[in-house]
């Protein structure tokens, strides 16, 4: 291939393109990222930039050819074997073939909402026409200028999105400048003419109203968004995750029943594997039934949870394992408490290591419980330790107050006045000091009281 025709070949990939052909080439041959880099960077084709390369530029630039067109056939995936066969048929001179070839993977693209491979193909037809072959698609592909503009705002879209994500962790009273400013970025969109721009500008506009606390508005958006995933072709698993969101939103907005229907419609996503299913219908089911006060249903996920564990990467499943020792201590199973303790005390240690503290906690109420008074003793002294450590007030106000009454009555009378930062809050996260001091001070059960709570609760953020 000549210089020229490779130089016009890399400036019509985008951006985009240009990262992934530039990923796939570093480790293959040094010279080959070499002359993409050249040819990256150079707005007129200068072939004295390659006379230190002699006659086997020409080779060179063939290789180089192969290898991006090998690049785009790796990253589109599903439509591999029609990249391959209209690379083959240009190679060879067949042009018929290949106008054929680029028609189907065009047609293949549309049907998937593929706008790379639409960018891709848009590529060939230029390789075609230069090739000195006049070549058409059909009127329903995009024309090139507004595949850029859609695939440009979907790099826009999901810039925003990573934003909103890094928002989560500012409190509440601190996002409404930032929230304005990616609401104003959405609006500067236009109009988005593609099932996926719709898709991602919906996963946004959701995200923003559940960072303002507008779970109704957002749990609206969310449903307009699940309505495309089918004609956005998006993939299993991140279906998966949609489908997900919508759950958290109907939990978030008091409607726990309807959280578990929606998350028991994983089953009927194709393509999604039987262990992924059962790990994402697991993990919600638990974590729903759990913050809800069901922890009926919490213990037979813990059941669920016990045969699918090995499948869970490590730092989900110490989450789970330690809250299914709180959810038996709640229930008064207390060896069932202490031996998931010690399990998530096995599992590897950068990943509990913040659940330490919290571990001896409930060690420590498990043996109360059971009457072994030296080893509550015991581990009573680690978890204070471990707070300590982490400047936690909360649990050592509670764990110098528990067992007696009267303290913990005061405890629960100043329970508010101990959260004061993040960390605190997060310390009352991982152990619901507040239900389970009432449960003994008042004689109720820990799930009535967080039952009661999540509906409280519920009620209040839908003012």
């Amino acid at each position: 291939m000549k210089g020229k025709d490779i130089f016009l070949l890399i400036q019509d990939l985008s951006r985009k393109d240009k990262i992934r052909v530039k990923k796939y080439l570093v480790g293959r041959s040094d010279y080959l990222v070499d002359l993409f880099d050249i040819l990256s960077r150079q707005t007129a084709y200068d072939p004295t930039e390659f006379k230190d390369y002699g006659t086997s530029i020409h080779t060179r630039f063939d290789r180089l050819c192969n290898e991006i067109f090998d690049a785009h056939a790796h990253f589109k995936g599903s439509r591999k074997i029609s990249l391959l066969r209209l690379q083959s048929a240009f190679e060879l001179s067949q042009f018929e073939k290949a106008s054929d070839l680029l028609r189907q993977f065009a047609q293949e693209c549309l049907a998937s909402s593929d706008l790379d491979g639409i960018h891709t193909a848009h590529t060939w037809r230029s390789q075609l026409i230069r090739s000195g072959h006049s070549f058409e698609f059909p009127p329903e592909i995009p024309d090139r200028p507004s595949v850029l503009a859609a695939l440009n705002h979907l790099s826009i879209l999901e810039e925003i999105y990573t934003q909103l994500k890094g928002l989560v962790a500012v409190p509440p009273s601190d996002r409404k400048l930032m929230l304005a400013a990616q609401r104003s970025r959405l609006r500067g969109l236009g109009e988005l003419n593609f099932a996926l721009e719709k898709f991602w500008a919906g996963k946004v506009e959701s995200f923003c109203f559940a960072l303002e606390g507008d779970f109704f508005s957002s749990l609206q958006s969310q449903k307009r968004v699940n309505l495309l995933l089918i004609e956005a072709n998006i993939s299993p698993e991140d279906k998966a995750k949609e489908i997900q969101r919508m759950a958290f939103l109907y939990f978030w907005s008091g409607d726990y029943k309807k959280a578990l229907s929606v998350t028991r419609t994983l089953n009927k996503i194709e393509g999604l594997s039987d262990s992924a299913r059962a790990r994402h219908i697991n993990d919600a089911a638990f974590f729903f039934s759990f913050d809800a006060g069901d922890y009926a249903t919490t213990l037979t996920e813990i059941n669920v949870f016990r045969s699918l564990k090995e499948d869970y990467p490590t730092q989900k499943r110490v989450s789970i394992s330690y809250y299914s020792a709180v959810t038996c201590l709640f229930c008064q199973r207390f060896d069932e408490a202490i031996r998931w303790a010690n399990e998530t005390f096995t599992l590897e240690a950068k990943y509990r290591k913040s659940y330490n503290w919290a571990i001896y906690l409930v060690q420590c109420l498990a043996h109360f419980g059971k009457g072994d008074f030296e080893f509550s003793e015991q581990y009573r002294v680690r978890a204070i330790r471990a707070s300590n450590r982490k400047e936690l007030q909360l649990p050592v106000a509670f764990l110098r107050a528990y067992p007696n009454q009267d303290k913990l009555a005061k405890f629960l009378d100043e329970i508010d006045s101990l959260v004061i930062n993040p960390n605190e809050e997060m310390a009352s996260n991982y152990f619901d000091f507040q239900a389970f001091t009432a449960s003994i001070l008042f004689e109720k059960s820990v799930e009535q009281l967080v039952a009661h709570k999540y509906e409280a609760k519920t009620k209040s953020s839908l003012g």
